[in-house]
């Protein structure tokens, strides 16, 4: 094993992470969901009327399509970095696999010298946690449709997953347009006798304004979704049980595989700015 061989290797493995990256942005860009939520976007830029739910009117996919060529926003930007988390890990899993190898007296050095090559990803990881705004919309309809609008609103409110789902209908405000932050979900092993914990500080109790977009999504989940008790959770289970993070978790990484969005990290916290 000679630098030069690692070299050749790097670029071959780089070329084919991108190229299987390329082809998963290829077929999200192409799912109804992700057309949808590009249609949705375009509409709301430019002032037209469209519903936060449900099928898109044929009247306006049209006028998108005159206006945009079917180009789905959102993907151009990211297209740069494809392939490059899988190529760095590839990588760094080659390179400690030789110094070991040096450490046991089996190889007198460490042939893995491509400059920059285990650190490639790290130089994005900014941009890749921030959601375009089609992003979301496929994001968020890639959810259960019963926890659909809580992607919507801790992206656009910037609301804590363990905030968000403590929600209570009582804490919700739809005429003021405003959530009232007064608790969390409880973490395993905390010691809370209950779901729920106090916020970190006094300074945690706070009210919060939400942003028109997910004022719409909120109150459309709420009447279709929320049963009108005041202790009742807004993202609750069909039982009414808050949701675990288990699940938040495991319903998170589906969604964000069906975008192809696999760098996203987290569960809704990963959409917050």
């Amino acid at each position: 094993m000679t630098p030069a061989v690692v070299r050749e290797w790097d670029a071959a493995v780089l070329a084919e992470a991108s190229r299987r990256a390329a082809d998963r942005w290829s077929r999200a860009a192409s799912t109804p969901k992700r057309v949808n939520a590009a249609i949705r976007t375009w509409a709301i830029e430019n002032a037209r009327a469209v519903a936060a739910t449900g099928r898109m009117l044929v009247e306006l996919r049209e006028a998108w399509l005159e206006a945009t060529g079917g180009v789905v926003a959102g993907l151009r930007e990211s297209r740069r970095n494809l392939g490059h988390t899988e190529a760095a890990q590839a990588y760094r899993l080659l390179h400690t696999g030789m110094a070991q190898a040096v450490s046991d007296g089996l190889i007198p050095a460490n042939p893995c010298a491509v400059k920059g090559a285990s650190q490639r990803d790290s130089r994005h990881r900014t941009e890749r946690r921030v959601l375009a705004p089609a992003e979301l919309w496929a994001l968020a309809d890639a959810m259960p449709e019963r926890y659909r609008a809580a992607v919507v609103v801790s992206f656009l409110s910037g609301r804590r997953a363990g905030e968000l789902f403590a929600l209570q209908r009582k804490h919700v405000d739809v005429a003021a347009g405003t959530i009232r932050v007064e608790q969390s979900l409880a973490r395993s092993g905390s010691g809370s006798d209950g779901p729920f914990s106090a916020t970190k500080s006094r300074a945690g109790l706070r009210t919060v304004a939400v942003p028109a977009v997910a004022l719409e999504v909120l109150a459309e989940h709420m009447t279709r979704v929320t049963p009108e008790l005041g202790n009742v959770l807004v993202y609750g289970t069909a039982s009414g049980r808050p949701l675990t993070s288990g699940s938040r978790s495991t319903m998170f990484a589906r969604a964000r595989q069906a975008i192809g969005r696999d760098d996203l990290t987290g569960t809704t916290s990963a959409t917050r700015r």
